[in-house]
């Protein structure tokens, strides 16, 4: 197809190529996190999802967990350093190639 050659012939084709690759490895990423989010426990995922997806405040989410913002705080801190272990091994492109 000649659409297609020119496209692959293209001058930036190389950054479409980079472009597509780091799209999915975004997608992957968010796979993975998702996944990783379910594996922490009720108490950890509840105010891991309340804080940073529905961007509820630390006072809102020890309303709602009927708990202290400290324990609030304190879940926060435990969660979200499983996950950091749980994808320590997880290769992060370097920021200039999103540029």
């Amino acid at each position: 197809n000649k659409g297609t050659e020119s496209l692959h012939n293209h001058p930036e084709a190389e950054n479409f190529a980079v472009y597509d690759q780091s799209e999915a490895e975004r997608k992957q990423l968010k796979a993975r996190l998702k996944t990783e989010i379910q594996s922490l426990d009720y108490h950890h995922r509840s105010v891991f999802i309340l804080r940073y997806i529905e961007k509820f405040s630390l006072q809102d989410i020890a309303d709602i967990t009927e708990t202290s913002a400290g324990t609030v705080k304190s879940r926060l801190f435990y969660a979200t350093k499983k996950l950091a272990h749980q994808l320590r091994d997880y290769q992060f492109n370097d920021t200039e190639n999103y540029g």
